[in-house]
């Protein structure tokens, strides 16, 4: 419960924090693209490593960088946008057990 409610803490944090910088509403540049994305990237890290989410907001992440190399800072804003609201959301959860191309933990691969 302790993890729970410290996680709360440090995403309402990090969500006050990118909100009171104002980059939500400003034009994105690369400098933007890379301060957000780090900004991001850490407030996924709060999850265990194994999280679902996280690993949907760490692969957004990864696209983001690899836009914002292609010049596509738009869409390097998008994919922030979608790595925090996998991790604020926890939109992507596994039951015990499951796991996500859905074979078990005992069915052979």
């Amino acid at each position: 419960m302790r993890h729970k409610e410290s996680l709360g803490v440090f995403l309402a944090a990090g969500i006050l924090l990118t909100g009171a910088s104002g980059q939500a509403h400003a034009e994105w540049d690369e400098a933007t693209c890379v301060t957000q994305v780090q900004a991001a990237r850490i407030r996924a890290e709060a999850l265990p490593p194994g999280h679902l989410s996280r690993k949907f907001a760490e692969t957004d992440l990864r696209v983001a960088i690899l836009e914002m190399d292609a010049g596509d800072v738009d869409e390097c804003e998008e994919r922030v946008r979608r790595a925090d609201e996998a991790v604020s959301t926890l939109r992507y959860v596994l039951k015990p057990g499951q796991v996500l191309d859905g074979y078990g933990p005992d069915t052979p691969r």
